[in-house]
C-alpha cells in the first residue's frame, strides 16, 4: 500500500501493458522497456514496491486519470468482480448480525458454484451432482476487503486464458472472428442472468411461477440450488435487499445484454422459496440449447442464408457452433454481434467437415429476449423464433 490504495503486482502489470497494446522490447538484466505510441515505460525484473507506484502513475498521467483508479483496473483487469452487498435496515446501518453475514457468504459461495454447473449443462435441480468446473471456479475464486455502504462482499473470480484452439474452429470467410470467453466469465454471466431471470421473471410478475416460466429460467441457468440460495439470504433478519453488482474484466468483452446490477427484494423470499420447491418437483432439462457470444460471421453472395458461430460449452468442453440463419435474421445477428449481446440457440447439432453445425435452428435470439417472452401472468408470446 502507498497513499490509500493497493498497488498491482509486476506480473499484473505486465499482463495490462500487453492487452493495451504495449510493445515489449527484449529484456535485459534489469528489466524491458515497454513502449506504446512513442511513450515509454520501464519494468523492473526485480520487485520494487516504490517502482511499481511510479509505473502506476506514469500511466495515470498518460491516461489522464487517477492513480487510484487505474490501480484498480489493473490489479482486476482479469478478475470479473461480483460485489453481494446486504441492504439493512437503517436501524443497524453500521453492522449486520453475524449469523446474516455468515448466511451471505455461505449463499455467495452456493451461487457462484451452482452458476458453474449450470453455465456448463442448464438443469433445474442440479441433485448436487455440481461439474468439477463449479469445484475448480470455487476454489480459485477470492474474498476481497468489505467495502463501505452497507455490508459488502466482493467475490473475484480471475479469468484464464481461452484455448487457441476450440472443438470446432471455423475455418470460414469470417467478417469477424473474437476470442470465446472464458469458462469462468461464463460462469459469473450465467450468475449474473440467473439472478436478472429470478428478478424479472420470478419476482417482478408476483405470482407463483408456471412450469413454462421456469423452463425459460432455467435455459440462462437458473437452479434449484441458486434459488435456495437467494431465499436462504433473503430470509435472514435486519435485510431489506440483496443486491449484486458486476463488474467484468477489461480483459475480456463484456455482454451487453447481461445486467450490471440485480436488486433482490427481502419481500420476494417466499416466491423465490417456491421456485426452489417446484424445480424439485418437476425435472426441467433443456435439451439443445446452447449459449454464448457470436465470435464468428459470414455470408456470401447470392446465399440467401447467413452463417453465424457462438462459443458455447458442449460436453463440459469449450466448442464453437455455426448457426444458419435466413438472410433477415442473420443481418439481426450481425447487430446482436456489434451490440456483443449474448445468444441462445437451439437445435440438433451435426457435422459438417469436421464442424460443430445447427443447420435448422429451432430459435436463435439474444437471452434477454427470454425476459420479454412472457406478459405478466405468465403467458409465452410468440415472436422471437427465427
Amino acid at each position: 500500500m502507498r497513499g490509500q490504495y493497493a498497488v498491482p503486482s509486476l506480473s499484473e502489470i505486465r499482463t495490462f501493458l500487453s492487452y493495451e497494446g504495449w510493445q515489449e522490447s527484449p529484456p535485459g538484466p534489469a528489466g524491458s522497456l515497454w513502449v506504446r505510441d512513442g511513450r515509454s515505460i520501464a519494468v523492473p525484473s526485480n520487485d520494487d514496491p516504490d517502482f511499481r507506484v511510479g509505473i502506476v502513475e506514469r500511466l495515470a498521467s498518460f491516461r489522464e486519470t487517477v492513480p487510484e483508479r487505474l490501480s484498480e483496473k489493473i490489479r482486476y483487469y482479469r478478475t470479473d468482480v461480483t460485489d453481494f452487498r446486504a441492504v439493512v435496515d437503517t436501524r443497524s446501518s453500521d453492522s449486520i448480525p453475524l449469523d446474516t453475514a455468515s448466511a451471505m457468504m455461505k449463499s455467495a459461495r452456493m451461487m457462484l458454484r451452482s452458476a458453474a454447473s449450470t453455465s456448463l449443462r442448464p438443469q433445474g435441480d442440479l441433485r448436487g451432482n455440481y461439474s468439477r468446473l463449479s469445484y475448480e471456479i470455487v476454489r480459485g475464486a477470492r474474498m476481497g476487503h468489505t467495502k463501505n455502504g452497507s455490508f459488502i462482499i466482493p467475490v473475484l473470480v480471475p479469468l484464464s486464458e481461452v484455448p487457441s484452439k476450440t472443438e470446432s474452429q471455423v475455418a470460414l470467410l469470417d467478417v469477424d472472428k473474437r476470442t470465446p470467453e472464458p469458462l469462468e466469465r461464463r460462469a459469473v454471466r450465467t450468475l449474473a442472468q440467473s439472478l436478472a431471470a429470478i428478478q424479472q421473471l420470478i419476482i417482478e410478475p408476483a405470482v407463483e411461477p408456471s412450469i413454462d416460466v421456469l423452463y425459460s429460467a432455467v435455459e440462462v441457468g437458473v437452479s434449484r440450488e441458486l434459488c435456495r440460495a437467494v431465499s436462504n439470504v433473503l430470509a435472514q433478519p435486519a435485510l431489506a435487499e440483496l443486491e449484486t453488482i458486476f463488474t467484468w474484466a477489461d480483459a475480456v468483452r463484456t455482454p451487453t445484454n447481461i445486467p450490471k446490477r440485480v436488486e433482490l427484494p427481502v419481500e420476494a423470499q417466499e416466491v423465490v422459496q417456491t421456485a426452489a420447491r417446484k424445480l424439485q418437483e418437476n425435472r426441467i432439462e433443456p435439451p439443445r440449447t446452447f449459449t454464448g457470444p457470436i465470435v464468428a460471421l459470414r455470408h456470401e453472395d447470392p446465399d440467401p442464408d447467413g452463417y453465424i458461430t457462438i462459443a458455447t460449452v458442449r460436453d463440459g468442453r469449450h466448442a464453437e457452433i455455426t448457426i444458419r440463419l435466413p438472410y433477415p435474421r442473420y443481418r439481426m445477428a450481425v447487430d446482436w454481434h456489434k451490440q456483443a449481446r449474448t445468444i441462445i440457440a437451439e437445435g440438433e447439432v451435426g457435422r459438417d467437415r469436421g464442424h460443430l453445425t445447427i443447420s435448422q435452428p429451432s430459435r436463435c435470439h439474444p437471452v434477454d429476449e427470454l425476459y420479454l417472452s412472457f406478459t405478466e401472468d405468465g403467458d409465452s408470446q410468440e415472436g422471437i423464433d427465427p
